[in-house]
C-alpha cells in the first residue's frame, strides 16, 4: 500500500510573493497549508509549528541554507521536500549527502506536488526506520555494558557468584516492569550515592578524631598510638576528599563539598603544627566547622539520592562521629586548663542511644548486621563506664580505646547498610 503523503505542510520561501503562490499551488494539490516561513528561519518553524512535512521553493541554493538543514536533518521530525530553479553540482551532492529527502531541480511544477511529497515522506520514513535500530542497536550495546558493571557491583557486595547477580538484576526488572538495563543503571547510580554518603559521613568522624588524638598526645595518653592515629587519620580524610571529589555531583560541589574540603585543611594545618594547650583549643574549634560542614555535605547527598535506603546509611555512619566526640571530651577537659562545655557530651550520648534504638529496628537487617548492633551496643557500654571514670590516664585510655572499637564495628556496618540489596537495588 502506498502511504499518503504528509497533509500539514510548513511552506517555506524567501520572496513573499513566491510564498503566496506557493501556499496557493499546496492548497490546490490538497495539502493544508500549517505556515509560511523564509527561509532563515525554517529550522526554528519546525519544532514550533510541528507540520507533517516542509516544503522549500528558492531560485538558487547556497550553502546558508544548506547549513541550517544539516543539524535538524539528522533528526528531523518529518520530511522536507526542496524545489530549486538553480543548484551547483557540488551543493546537490552535498544536499542528497545531508539526507534531504527530496532535491528538485528545475522541476517544479503544481501537479508534481504530491508525487513529490509522497517521495519524500518515504525516504524519511525509511530513514526513521533505520535511526531506531540504530538506536535500539546502541542501547542494547550500552544496557550490556551497564549490566555487567552492576553485576560486578553485586558480585563485590554481596558475595554472590554472578549467576545470582543476574537474577537480583532480572528480578528487579521484572518488578519494576522495565528493562534490566535500566534498573542495572540504578544499580550503578545507587552504588555511587551510597558510597557518597558514607565517605561524607567519615569525615564527620574523622573531624571529631583528629581533636581527639591531639588531644590525646599532649596529655600523654597512648602517645604512639594517638600518633599513629593522627597520621592514619589524615590520610583517610585526605583519600575521602578525592573520592567525593568524582562522586560529588556538580550541583552540590558548591558550596557544600567545597565548604566541606576547606574546612579539612584548616583543621589539617593545625593538627601538623605544634602541639600545646592553645593548638587543641584550635584544631577543636577547627574540628567542629568540618563536622558541620560534613553535615551538611552528607544531609544534601542523602536528600539528593532520592533513596530512603540511604538514611540508615547516613545514620549508622554518624555513630562513628558521636563515639569520637564522646571520647574527645573527655580528652578535652583532661588537656585544656578551663572547664568545657557538659553539653556537647550530654547532646552525644541522647543522639547515640537514640540512633541505636532506630537500628535496632531497622528493616535493613541480616544475622551478621544484629551480631555487629549487638557488640556495638556492648562496646558503648564499656565506653560509658570508662567516661564516667575519665579522671586518669589508664581511664582516658580505656575510653579512647573503646571509641576507636566503635568505629570499627559501625565501619562494618555502615558498609553492610551500604551495599544492602535494599540500598542498591531498592
Amino acid at each position: 500500500m502506498t502511504p499518503n503523503p504528509p497533509q500539514r505542510l510548513l511552506v517555506a520561501a524567501d520572496d513573499p510573493a513566491a510564498r503566496a503562490q506557493l501556499a496557493d499551488d499546496v492548497v490546490d494539490a490538497g495539502f493544508e497549508v500549517a505556515a509560511t516561513s523564509a527561509c532563515h528561519n525554517l529550522v526554528q518553524a519546525i519544532p514550533q509549528l510541528a507540520p507533517d512535512g516542509v516544503l522549500v521553493r528558492v531560485d538558487e541554493a547556497d550553502a546558508a541554507l544548506l547549513d541550517k538543514l544539516e543539524d535538524w536533518l539528522a533528526t528531523a521530525p518529518c520530511p522536507i521536500a526542496v524545489f530549486i530553479e538553480r543548484s551547483d553540482p557540488a551543493l546537490t551532492q552535498r544536499a542528497v549527502a545531508i539526507g534531504t529527502h527530496a532535491w528538485v531541480v528545475a522541476g517544479y511544477a503544481p501537479q508534481r506536488l504530491g508525487d513529490v511529497m509522497r517521495v519524500a515522506g518515504m525516504r524519511w520514513q525509511r530513514e526513521a526506520a533505520w535511526r531506531a535500530r540504530i538506536d535500539d542497536a546502541q542501547r542494547e550495546l550500552d544496557d550490556r555494558k551497564w549490566i555487567e558493571r552492576a553485576k560486578g557491583v553485586l558480585m563485590a557486595a554481596r558475595e554472590v557468584d554472578e549467576g545470582e547477580a543476574y537474577r537480583v538484576l532480572r528480578s528487579a526488572a521484572m518488578r519494576r516492569q522495565t528493562r534490566l538495563g535500566q534498573v542495572s543503571r540504578n544499580v550503578i547510580d545507587a552504588s555511587n550515592w551510597a558510597e557518597a554518603v558514607n565517605r561524607a559521613g567519615q569525615l564527620r568522624m574523622l573531624s571529631q578524631r583528629l581533636v581527639r588524638v591531639f588531644a590525646q598526645r599532649l596529655v600523654k595518653v597512648g602517645v604512639r598510638r594517638a600518633a599513629e592515629l593522627q597520621e592514619q587519620s589524615a590520610q583517610r580524610a585526605r583519600e575521602n576528599i578525592a573520592r567525593l571529589e568524582q562522586l560529588v555531583p556538580e550541583s552540590l560541589r558548591q558550596p557544600a563539598l567545597s565548604a566541606t574540603a576547606d574546612a579539612w585543611g584548616a583543621l589539617q594545618a593545625v593538627v601538623e603544627g605544634r602541639l600545646s594547650a592553645e593548638t587543641v583549643a584550635h584544631a577543636d574549634r577547627c574540628g567542629e566547622t568540618l563536622l558541620q560542614a560534613a553535615e551538611q555535605l552528607t544531609r544534601a547527598l542523602e536528600l539528593a539520592s532520592g533513596r530512603r535506603a540511604l538514611h540508615i546509611v547516613n545514620l549508622s555512619g554518624r555513630q562513628r562521629m558521636l563515639a569520637q566526640r564522646v571520647a574527645k571530651e573527655a580528652l578535652l577537659a583532661a588537656a585544656l586548663p578551663s572547664p568545657t562545655s557538659p553539653e556537647p557530651l550530654s547532646a552525644a550520648l541522647r543522639e547515640f542511644e537514640a540512633a541505636l534504638a532506630v537500628l535496632d529496628t531497622a528493616p535493613l537487617g541480616s544475622e551478621e548486621i544484629r551480631r555487629d548492633l549487638t557488640a556495638a551496643r556492648d562496646a558503648w557500654l564499656r565506653m560509658l563506664r570508662s567516661e564516667r571514670a575519665a579522671d586518669d590516664a589508664t581511664a582516658l585510655a580505656d575510653c579512647a580505646a573503646a571509641s576507636d572499637v566503635l568505629v570499627e564495628i559501625f565501619d562494618r556496618l555502615t558498609e553492610q547498610y551500604q551495599t544492602s540489596l535494599e540500598a542498591l537495588v531498592g
